[in-house]
């Protein structure tokens, strides 16, 4: 006669299996977690102990005069450099670490906790009246992909470090443009300059005809036409009426500029990688976002990135995008492979390996002149 049923013990053993399965389980995972936050709430303690520290010391000094190193160009890092280093260039020492702009040095110290100016921060800090640091603080793994960091330009500074969750508050509510990293400092730009920016407007003027470009290289823009100054995804926008609005780079050719071989150059052309937030209107056919004036290098159509090569035949990744509310959309080319993001997501790759065709025209953004239904509705 067949089994039809589990008896009591039966079901109580397998309970009682299975209570013991996730309390293992939870014994396991739950402290890996806990040690996660615990690591990124001290990274978050560290940085904003050291803000405060190097705030007061500007405020007692008031002068720059304080680092104890040249910082023009540098990212001081919290990684501790071998006893056999023969120079102060991390990049020499730890390969994994990101690539920095042209120009660019990361510096670091064989005495990292020092605090009389050889330590991974340049500053001595016993000159300090108010001292209260002892030692400097490393990330709790403090390697290639974990550290603390330092820039420092004049009185202006940023100190940063990557948390380990992603999604943590601190780091998307620390107004910079970096959603991964956590910041602190008094000019969260210096983070753009080093990142290897050549262009950012983030349009949050509120008011006037100027864009300003706070990527340190002076690309700034001109609206034209009455685009609105209005409340965005984050502080302020532009509002484009997809009739006439647009703004204009007037320097983005000009021989001096960091964009003069942004999308455009033929073999002179630059890789490049372009990232905005948008807002669509309906109808959204049209908009045009960004790019080059005349046959388009850029994002347009509303969400399709279209590149030319030298003899004007277009190569473009099409994808669908939503109007009435907020994307976040991301294009790059390398030199031989295009991709477009939509909303983190990767929606398509496409092979070409340019040249990129070439003009004199600007770089203009909510509109192109000289077409009239070429212009953005939104934001």
């Amino acid at each position: 006669m067949s089994k039809q049923s589990f008896t009591l013990i039966e079901i109580l053993i397998t309970l009682s299996i299975l209570a013991f399965i996730i309390g293992l389980l939870i014994s396991i995972i739950k402290p890996a977690e806990i040690y996660r936050k615990s690591r990124d709430n001290q990274r978050i303690v560290d940085l904003n102990y050291l803000d405060s520290n190097i705030k007061s010391f500007f405020l007692i000094t008031n002068t720059e005069s304080i680092y104890t190193t040249s910082t023009s160009n540098k990212v001081f890092l919290s990684l501790q450099l071998p006893s056999f280093a023969t120079n102060t260039n991390c990049k020499n020492y730890f390969p994994d670490l990101p690539n920095l702009p042209t120009g660019w040095e990361y510096v670091c110290s064989k005495n990292p906790t020092s605090t009389d100016g050889t330590g991974w921060i340049p500053i001595d800090f016993r000159n300090y009246m108010l001292y209260t640091i002892s030692n400097l603080p490393l990330d709790p793994f403090n390697n290639a992909f974990n550290y603390y960091a330092f820039i420092a330009s004049g009185t202006d500074f940023i100190l940063y470090t990557i948390l380990e969750d992603f999604k943590h508050p601190a780091s998307k509510n620390d107004n910079d443009n970096h959603p991964h990293l956590y910041s602190a400092g008094n000019n969260k730009r210096l983070l753009d300059q080093a990142q290897g920016l050549v262009l950012y407007l983030p349009f949050d003027e509120g008011t006037g005809t100027i864009a300003y470009d706070y990527s340190g290289n002076n690309n700034h823009g001109t609206l034209y036409n009455g685009p609105q100054w209005v409340d965005g995804k984050v502080d302020k926008a532009l509002s484009f009426d997809g009739v006439d609005d647009y703004v204009n780079i007037s320097n983005s050719n000009n021989p001096d500029s960091s964009l003069r071989y942004i999308l455009r150059g033929a073999d002179l052309a630059s890789p490049f990688t372009i990232i905005l937030w948008k807002n669509s209107q309906a109808p959204i056919t049209n908009n045009y976002w960004i790019g080059r004036v005349g046959w388009t290098n850029g994002i347009d159509l509303d969400c399709r990135f279209l590149l030319f090569d030298t003899n004007n035949n277009g190569y473009s990744i099409n994808f669908t995008c939503t109007h009435n509310r907020w994307e976040f959309i991301a294009s790059s080319w390398d030199k031989n492979l295009m991709k477009a993001y939509l909303n983190g997501n990767q929606i398509g790759t496409r092979s070409f390996m340019g040249p990129l065709r070439d003009n004199s025209y600007p770089i203009q953004i909510g509109g192109q002149t000289g077409v009239t239904w070429y212009f953005a509705n939104g934001t």
